[in-house]
């Protein structure tokens, strides 16, 4: 399911990552990354809860619930929470987002998940990814902050609209974290930042 802001600017799409404690959760690029005649470009919230309460849209353009929550700017510039909850009453049918901190290795294999827009279950996708690295502390969203995130290398090329989605181990189905940040590369695969399921 992918949604968007849609209050004083507009973000791009995103994907619904999960639910927890009655609010959907999606990546924070819906408040920091702004859609302009088709192209994205980083707006920044100048001032601590200025998009609260902006309405969050399906990709019809159909009311979901508003900005409840987000940490931006970040109380912690070396620890961003790349998180935006969204106030909805369809937080109680959505798969959880919270897990236990997954027991990863180098070389697992991870598969990216996405949340049906009629019944709001995590379907697998059947787009498979190798983790290359381990808990880091990763440059994002600028230069100046950074992030936990595991780095894994997906076997295809990702729209940014993906960004927000589950990713889960491909053998048993384990939570691992979102898919938070994507780059393509010419040879057809993305190199992609996740960032973990038990820091939400």
């Amino acid at each position: 399911m992918q949604l968007r802001r849609q209050g004083r600017s507009v973000s791009p799409l995103r994907e619904l990552y999960g639910a927890d404690g009655g609010r959907l959760i999606l990546p924070l690029d819906v408040c920091l990354v702004l859609e302009e005649g088709g192209a994205e470009t980083l707006g920044f919230p100048a001032t601590s809860g200025t998009l609260l309460d902006d309405p969050v849209v399906d990709s019809g353009g159909g009311p979901v619930g508003t900005i409840a929550a987000y940490d931006w700017p970040p109380s912690d510039d070396f620890d961003v929470k790349p998180l935006a909850f969204v106030a909805s009453d369809g937080a109680a049918r959505a798969p959880s987002g919270r897990a236990a901190q997954a027991a990863l290795r180098l070389n697992d294999v991870v598969e990216l998940e996405t949340v049906d827009d009629n019944t709001l279950e995590s379907v697998g996708s059947g787009v498979l990814g190798t983790v290359q690295s381990l808990e880091v502390l990763r440059v994002w969203p600028d230069l100046t902050r950074r992030v936990q995130t595991y780095r894994v290398d997906f076997g295809q090329n990702l729209l940014p609209t993906t960004r927000g989605a589950r990713v889960v181990l491909k053998d048993g189905g384990a939570l691992v974290g979102m898919l938070l940040f994507t780059q393509n590369q010419p040879n057809g695969t993305c190199n992609a930042f996740v960032y973990p399921a038990h820091l939400v």
